[in-house]
C-alpha cells in the first residue's frame, strides 16, 4: 500500500474527512472527491504505480468524535503505518487538499534557472534553484522508506539513500549543504550499537527540521512528532517528557531560534512545559556542532534534575497538559 501526506489549508471545515456520520457511507464507497483534487491525483497516481490500496489520514481516521477514541489509538500507530508502507506521495506545492499532485507545466522550464559555480573539483557543480520545499511536516517524511514529492515544477523521489528529481536524476547529495539538517541526512538508528552522542544529535538534528515546518494544528505539535519518537524508544534507552529525552535532557534545554536568539513562548493554548521546545513559536536550533557533540569532552555541570509531566491520556508520546522541572 502507499500512503498520501497533504496539507488540509485554512479551509478546514470542507475538507473531506472520516466522521462518526459518515462512517458507514465511506465503508460502502468513496466520497465524491469532486473538490478534493489532491486526493484523486493521489489515487490515480497509486493506480498508475500499480497499488491497489493508499492510506489517507483523514479519510482513515475519525476526525470529528467527541472523545477522540479513534483519532488517538490512531495516531499511535502512525510509525508503524508509514514505516511498513512501499512509498509515501507528498503533495508539496498543494495548500490544501483542493491543490492536487499534477500541475500544469513547461516541461521545457522545468529547470527554471541553474547557475553554475566555479570549485575545487574537476568539473563545475550545477545548482537547481528550483529546490524541494519543506514548508509542511509529516512524520512519514523520516519513517516513509520512499517518497515522491510532487511540486509544480517537477518530481522529486527520496529515499535513505538519495534525494533526485527530474532535473537531477542522479541525486544532489554532493551540492547540498550537509550543516543543514535534511530527510536523507537524518537517519533513524535501528538498532543500540548507535553511540550516546549520535543519538543526542540526531534527535536534534529531528527537532530542527521539524520545527521549520507548518503545521495545521500548533496544538499537535507532540503529536506530529510521536510517531519519530515511538521508533527512537529502544535506541534512546529514556524516558520522553515533552518533547525530550531525559538521558540528554541538560543539552536539549539549551536551544534558539535560527538566527541565535532566544525563541518566545507559544501564544496558543498549553502544549508544553516552557522547558520544552515544544511550547515555543519559530523554528528551533541548537548551538552544537557534530565536532562538540562527538568529543566527549563536553559534560553537564548540573544534576540531579527531575523533570515530570502529566499526559492526557496513558500514550506517552501523546498531548501533555502539565510539567515541571
Amino acid at each position: 500500500y502507499l500512503t498520501l501526506s497533504h496539507c488540509w489549508g485554512e479551509t478546514q471545515d470542507e475538507c473531506i474527512k472520516l466522521t462518526d456520520e459518515n462512517i458507514e457511507s465511506f465503508q460502502k464507497e468513496l466520497p465524491d472527491l469532486q473538490h478534493a483534487q489532491t486526493f484523486k491525483d493521489a489515487i490515480t497516481a497509486t493506480r498508475k504505480l500499480g497499488f491497489e490500496y493508499i492510506w489517507i489520514d483523514s479519510l482513515c481516521i475519525i476526525q470529528k468524535q467527541e472523545n477522540k477514541e479513534d483519532w488517538l489509538k490512531e495516531a499511535s500507530q502512525m510509525s508503524s503505518v508509514y514505516k511498513y508502507s512501499t512509498c509515501n506521495i507528498t503533495a508539496t506545492s498543494a495548500e490544501n487538499d483542493t491543490g492536487g499532485c499534477f500541475f500544469d507545466r513547461e516541461i521545457d522550464n522545468s529547470i527554471p534557472a541553474r547557475i553554475t559555480v566555479e570549485s575545487t573539483l574537476s568539473r563545475p557543480v550545477t545548482f537547481d534553484i528550483n529546490c524541494l520545499a519543506q514548508d509542511h511536516w509529516n512524520a512519514d517524511r523520516l519513517l516513509s522508506p520512499r517518497l515522491l514529492h510532487y511540486t509544480k515544477n517537477q518530481l522529486y523521489w527520496e529515499c535513505n539513500e538519495l534525494l533526485a528529481s527530474e532535473s537531477y536524476p542522479w541525486g544532489f547529495s554532493n551540492i547540498i549543504d550537509e550543516s543543514e539538517p535534511s530527510r536523507s541526512s537524518i537517519r533513524i538508528p535501528t538498532n543500540r550499537t548507535t553511540s550516546a552522542r549520535g543519538l543526542i544529535k540526531t534527535w536534534m538534528d529531528i527537532v530542527t527540521f521539524y520545527t521549520k515546518s507548518k503545521l495545521t494544528y500548533k496544538t499537535d505539535k507532540l503529536i506530529a512528532i510521536s510517531a519519530i519518537a515511538r521508533e527512537l524508544l529502544s535506541t534512546q534507552q529514556s524516558k520522553y517528557l515533552a518533547g525530550l529525552w531525559e538521558r540528554n535532557l541538560v543539552f536539549e534545554l539549551v536551544c534558539y531560534d535560527e538566527f541565535g536568539k532566544e525563541v518566545t513562548p507559544s501564544e496558543t493554548r498549553y502544549i508544553a512545559p516552557s522547558w520544552s521546545w515544544a511550547s515555543l513559536e519559530g523554528a528551533v536550533t541548537y548551538p552544537y556542532t557534530d565536532e562538540i557533540i562527538g568529543s566527549g569532552n563536553n559534560y553537564p555541570l548540573i544534576n540531579g534534575i527531575k523533570p515530570r509531566v502529566k499526559r492526557e491520556t496513558e500514550d506517552l508520546f501523546g498531548r501533555v497538559t502539565d510539567g515541571y522541572l
